[in-house]
């Protein structure tokens, strides 16, 4: 702001000196002689001044030139900026969809485990009988691990029903193949729990059929299937 003040203090001193030496001119030696002095400097004043005026056009396209360069950075920079933007939101939507198939993913290993803890706690059990028949002094302890296998049946009874609700969801999420696989496999665990049964309690026994073992390894079966159908899926660098 200082250094423009001072550009056009300087263009009206010079104006001023300008206009005073003229007048002294004609003054001095009259107004004849003032117009052939006038004749004379007038072509080497309208040259300075066409210099002038080119030096300050040329000043004003370098300056133009400067802008357009700098504008251009900045769209280049703007570019950049797009560009990892688009990026960082691409990578936030394929990190959000992992986040979603491996919480079902979890959901399934998760169900599928307290299958199998009750499988196994069924197979203990059966394969007790001998030790509660000859031991009397375990009967209390075999009749609690009965009931605490009775509790858990009934407890994954009632996650296979809520299970059937994520049958949409894997579709979605990974395939229709998933949900057949998985729709197939709560069945098999389903009619694996209905298929043994409890005897009376006091005898401290439970039959378990040929079926009941059949439908666990049907259902097993289905897990494996369910969980190589899925893992291209949970593969983050394929996610696109």
């Amino acid at each position: 702001m200082i250094g423009i003040f001072m550009k056009w203090l300087i263009y009206i001193v010079v104006g001023i000196i300008t206009f005073l030496g003229i007048t002294q001119l004609v003054e001095c030696f009259g107004v004849d002689a003032s117009n052939k002095f006038a004749g004379m400097f007038t072509p080497l004043i309208v040259a300075g001044v066409t210099i002038y005026l080119s030096n300050r056009q040329h000043n004003i396209a370098d300056d133009q030139r400067a802008i357009a360069e700098v504008q251009a950075r900045i769209a280049d920079s703007n570019r950049k900026i797009a560009s990892e933007n688009s990026k960082i939101a691409y990578n936030k939507i394929r990190m959000d969809l992992f986040d979603k198939r491996f919480e079902v993913y979890e959901y399934i290993t998760d169900l599928f485990d307290e299958f199998a803890n009750l499988k196994m706690k069924v197979n203990y059990y059966v394969q007790s009988k001998d030790t509660i028949d000859s031991r009397p002094d375990s009967s209390e302890y075999y009749s609690n691990y009965k009931l605490d296998i009775q509790n858990e049946k009934i407890n994954h009874e009632n996650s296979i029903k809520q299970s059937y609700y994520k049958m949409q969801k894997i579709e979605f999420l990974f395939n229709r193949v998933c949900a057949d696989h998985f729709q197939e496999m709560l069945g098999y665990m389903a009619k694996s729990i209905w298929s043994f049964n409890s005897s009376d309690p006091g005898t401290h026994k439970m039959d378990v059929s040929d079926s009941w073992r059949d439908k666990c390894k049907l259902a097993s079966d289905c897990y494996d299937k369910l969980l190589s159908e899925m893992k291209p899926y949970m593969d983050l660098s394929a996610i696109k």
